[in-house]
């Protein structure tokens, strides 16, 4: 339980990490920060 549990926990870390790198790095440096009144 504990292993699956871990790998839950990575997968979850993995795409947290892509979706936050894009939502910040990403829209900050193509200049899009803020542009459409939201992070989103």
């Amino acid at each position: 339980m504990a292993r699956r549990e871990k790998a839950m926990f990575n997968v979850f870390l993995n795409a947290g990490w892509f979706f936050v790198n894009d939502l910040l790095f990403g829209r900050f440096l193509r200049g899009e920060w803020g542009r459409d009144g939201g992070v989103f």
